[in-house]
């Protein structure tokens, strides 16, 4: 049986949101690349999809953090504002990567989507309920951000 099949069979029963799940880039790469057809529908019942402009903005440095965000598909680019009011471009992501997570109330910087996109976001709480039930969830997560600081 060929990875797409397994992952095909994986999303069988959640209906419009296999599909949705199915074409994720997240599905593939990202935090929910190891996710059971069980697990999956929670997330994805508990998350909502948003379609973003280029240079459209998913959230400003210094906003209350609300979200989660999954980037779906796109390429984003993160941005801290410099002390004379400056904007400096200090990363990128692309499909799969993991926005807004934070232990602070507010973001240490800005996103703004470089090519159109999507993303999947699920209010800043329902993650850490998830890691608790799912502790190969929290793995995946610990695992791609620990990628990042390599």
């Amino acid at each position: 049986m060929s990875p797409l099949d397994v992952t095909r069979s994986m999303v069988d029963g959640l209906g419009a949101e296999g599909d949705v799940c199915m074409k994720c880039g997240s599905r593939s790469l990202g935090l929910c690349a190891p996710l059971d057809a069980a697990t999956l529908g929670d997330m994805a019942a508990d998350s909502e999809r948003v379609m973003l402009e280029p240079r459209a903005p998913t959230f400003h440095h210094g906003d209350h953090v609300r979200y989660v965000y999954t980037l779906t598909d796109g390429t984003a680019r993160l941005m801290r504002v410099l002390p004379e009011g400056r904007q400096a471009a200090i990363g990128f992501r692309f499909a799969g990567g993991i926005l807004g997570f934070t232990p602070g109330e507010e973001h240490a910087f800005g996103v703004e989507m470089l090519i159109g996109g999507r993303v999947c976001r699920m209010e800043r709480c329902r993650p850490e309920q998830l890691f608790r039930r799912q502790p190969l969830l929290e793995r995946r997560f610990l695992d791609l951000h620990a990628r990042d600081l390599a």
